[in-house]
């Protein structure tokens, strides 16, 4: 019997189910437009104020490139197989140090884990910390990426007020005093640039006491300061037993 491939039936490809991406896909592709913001700013060669985008045009690529070719010479046997999913020993290592001495944190390497980046530390925090539901203090104005990561994990967001001494404690109180978390960037607020006060920090503390919160302190741009002194860590505040 002959058959004629024409008569065959086909499916019509508008009657296929679609694939639907999961909760957090789909919030992931709502989030993302920040980034594609960002993108855009810094393919802007006549922009001169870039958020997220320092000025490379003096940075020694050169230098750093003959660095990297010298220690990887060195290294990359050492390194060819499986590492510590905390990050590299010595860095850890090397970071304890360093923020003992400039921001008042004092930690050993293994309370130390290194991800490729602020985003990817806020997603590991939220996911870790966070349970689908659960209230979370974030500044207003702050950070689309910090939102982002905690909507992903399922948290539900309390916009708290930020003036000139930072996040207004009082008024997350008001608004919502027995939330999970609180994201903070108390050394250079962004986008506003303030430092958080003294007394807010103190604040912010203890209300963390008494709810049993967590504080997640980006400790964004801390290096850069036009007069005075850095802050140290609200982490720092504890330690000493502020």
């Amino acid at each position: 019997m002959q058959h004629n491939l024409g008569d065959q039936h086909t499916t019509d490809s508008s009657e296929t189910p679609q694939a639907v991406l999961a909760r957090r896909g789909q919030l992931l592709i709502k989030e993302s437009s920040s980034e594609e913001f960002f993108t855009d700013r810094a393919n802007r060669s006549t922009s001169v104020f870039r958020s997220g985008q320092p000025d490379v045009a003096a940075f020694p690529y050169e230098v750093w490139a003959r660095l990297v070719a010298k220690h990887a010479r060195h290294s990359l046997q050492a390194v060819s197989c499986y590492q510590d999913a905390q990050g590299y020993a010595p860095l850890r290592e090397a970071i304890a140090a360093h923020i003992g001495i400039t921001r008042g944190v004092h930690c050993s390497p293994e309370q130390i884990i290194l991800t490729a980046g602020a985003q990817g530390a806020l997603d590991l925090v939220a996911r870790v910390l966070l349970d689908p539901g659960d209230l979370a203090w974030v500044e207003d104005p702050g950070y689309e990426g910090a939102h982002g990561a905690l909507l992903v994990a399922g948290a539900k967001l309390v916009p708290v007020p930020v003036d000139r001494e930072g996040i207004d404690v009082e008024s997350g109180r008001q608004l919502c005093p027995k939330a999970q978390l609180a994201i903070v960037t108390p050394s250079h607020q962004f986008p506003t640039g303030v430092t958080m006060s003294l007394s807010r920090r103190l604040a912010l503390l203890e209300w963390a006491r008494e709810t049993q919160a967590w504080i997640i302190e980006d400790d964004y741009d801390s290096e850069y300061r036009f007069s005075g002194r850095r802050w140290g860590r609200c982490k720092g505040w504890i330690t000493a037993g502020a």
